[in-house]
């Protein structure tokens, strides 16, 4: 069965492959998901496979969701985590938030497929940033802190590219591939320009931060993709590294500066990602994997700390412009708090860390 998948006015065809629930008719299926009703478009399968990169994708249906978390909320999990009051402000109000159906990868982009992408476009491996990069990250960051972004000294730019250098190597792609043994990986390094590149490859798009927030914790304003109460035994994050809980920040800072710190960074690189789906019990309401934990993950948006208090009630593109694009999801090397699904990170679009990836989305039409 032939769909296809309008992106800037280029059609790019897609296989569909019915995997689990197949197809839903030739009506509007709607379904109750908490108190908001969600609607599947007619004809749209539920589970498809892409052609270009062999991506499996999932159909979220069209309605409403909670997005973000209540004042309340958020002051409670600043007092939970020990951090300092109003690090949590950006996710507040609480809202509600109208999407229309759209596809979503059902695991991050792995290293697999990005060296697909990446040998048949010419498109630079992953790899530690570059002096131009460095200075454009340098001066989002002073733009952030509402200083001058000009001036920034040799020093500084140099000092930050061998800290770069030092602490990124080991992630780094070299002869043209991926660290052996990391294939099934979710691809880091990538900063937000090449993540878009790549979309665009595949005939996707990044997603939006309310459509991310939407797949991972649905419709019910859970705090977690698997549900309120933080549970580690179901995602990638620092406990797994660490091999005990990190309750607090404070207990979090206090580990990686006295233990993770002092490893070499090439015995850093060997234990952090882990391959993609590697957590089935830590799925999302909609089934996709590593929502939480394994890879922050570049959305769409440009980053606003209070976009919240004035943001469209129906499918919300993020500000029009700004100096930091948005990441979603926490990573291996934080704790808890930086992996609930409400949690709001932002980082110069011209880097790429090792705790960053990405999946993308698509709207399907059928023709």
């Amino acid at each position: 069965m032939l769909y296809f998948v309008k992106m800037k006015n280029q059609l790019f065809p897609i296989i569909i492959v019915i995997l689990i629930l197949g197809s839903c008719g030739g009506e509007n299926q709607q379904i109750k998901h908490g108190r908001f009703p969600q609607i599947y478009p007619k004809g749209l399968t539920r589970n498809i496979v892409t052609k270009k990169d062999r991506a499996e994708m999932i159909l979220l249906p069209a309605g409403e969701f909670l997005m973000g978390s209540k004042e309340e909320e958020a002051k409670d999990a600043e007092a939970k985590w020990g951090l300092n009051e109003g690090l949590l402000e950006s996710e507040t109000p609480q809202h509600i938030v109208y999407l229309n159906a759209f596809y979503i990868d059902k695991y991050e982009v792995t290293n697999e497929q990005y060296k697909k992408f990446v040998d048949e476009t010419g498109h630079r491996i992953p790899a530690v940033p570059t002096k131009e990069e460095v200075i454009a990250a340098l001066k989002s960051e002073q733009t952030e802190l509402g200083e001058e972004a000009e001036k920034i000294s040799d020093a500084k730019i140099n000092a930050t590219i061998q800290e770069l250098t030092r602490t990124l190597s080991p992630w780094a792609w070299k002869a043209g591939t991926y660290p052996p043994g990391k294939s099934n990986h979710p691809v880091v390094l990538v900063n937000w320009y090449d993540a878009q590149a790549y979309a665009n490859w595949a005939g996707k798009r990044l997603p939006t931060e309310a459509e991310w927030e939407k797949a991972a914790r649905g419709t019910d304003g859970r705090f977690y993709p698997w549900g309120n109460d933080w549970d580690s035994t179901r995602c990638n994050s620092a406990e797994r590294i660490a091999l005990k809980p990190l309750p607090t920040l404070q207990e979090s800072l206090k580990w990686f500066y006295d233990e993770w710190e002092t490893l070499a960074p090439i015995k850093r690189a060997q234990n952090t990602t882990v391959p993609v789906g590697s957590y089935r019990k830590g799925r999302s309401p909609y089934g996709i994997h590593d929502m939480a934990g394994n890879v922050f993950e570049w959305c769409a948006d440009w980053y606003d700390k209070n976009y919240y208090s004035h943001s469209p009630e129906r499918n919300p593109q993020g500000p029009k412009n700004g100096s930091t694009r948005v990441l979603r999801g926490g990573s291996w090397n934080y704790p808890g708090f930086k992996l609930r699904s409400t949690y709001r990170n932002m980082h110069a679009p011209s880097i790429g860390g090792a705790p960053n990836g990405f999946r993308c989305v698509m709207n399907a039409i059928k023709l």
